[in-house]
C-alpha cells in the first residue's frame, strides 16, 4: 500500500475511533462494546480493473412445427401479437398463444412446461386446446 492510502486509512480510523471515545465518555457506553461493533477493518487500496468478457453470442430461437409444438398456453410468449384476438370468420376467441418451443419425448409440453404440469397446480395458463383455467383473459376481451 502507497503512503497516501496509508494516511488515509490512518485519518478514516483516527476519525472513527475519535467518535466512538467521546460516545463512550458523552454516553457512558461501555468502549469494547462500541469498538468492537463500530470500528470497521478499512483498507483504501488501487482497486485492479476488472477484465472485459467478451458477450456471448445470443440464441436465435426459432419456433417449431406445429406438429411437434408444445401445447401449452403462454401469455404472449416470443411474439408481439396482442394476448386475446377475436376471430369473426368463426366466431371465436382465442387467448394467449400456444408455446413456441418443441415437445420433449412422449410428452405434450417443452421441458419448462413438463416441469410445471406435474405441480399441485397444474400449467399456469393451461393448454393451448382448452379454455383457460382463469378469468384472466377477460378483462382483454373489451380492449379487443
Amino acid at each position: 500500500m502507497d503512503t497516501i492510502s496509508s494516511s488515509i486509512n490512518f485519518t478514516i480510523n483516527q476519525d472513527i475511533y475519535n467518535l466512538i471515545i467521546s460516545l463512550h465518555n458523552e454516553y457512558q457506553i461501555d468502549l469494547e462494546t462500541l469498538l468492537y461493533r463500530y470500528m470497521p477493518n478499512i483498507c483504501i487500496e488501487k482497486k485492479v480493473p476488472k477484465q472485459t468478457r467478451k458477450n456471448k453470442k445470443k440464441t436465435k430461437h426459432s419456433v417449431a412445427p406445429c406438429e411437434i409444438r408444445c401445447m401449452a398456453r403462454c401469455w404472449g410468449c416470443w411474439s408481439q401479437d396482442k394476448a386475446v384476438t377475436y376471430n369473426s370468420e368463426n366466431d371465436t376467441w382465442t387467448y394467449g398463444t400456444q408455446c413456441p418451443r418443441k415437445r420433449t419425448n412422449d410428452s405434450d409440453y417443452c421441458g419448462t412446461h413438463l416441469k410445471q404440469s406435474l405441480r399441485p397446480n397444474g400449467l399456469s395458463h393451461g393448454r393451448f386446446d382448452e379454455a383457460p383455467p382463469h378469468m384472466h383473459y377477460l378483462k382483454f376481451k373489451i380492449d379487443s
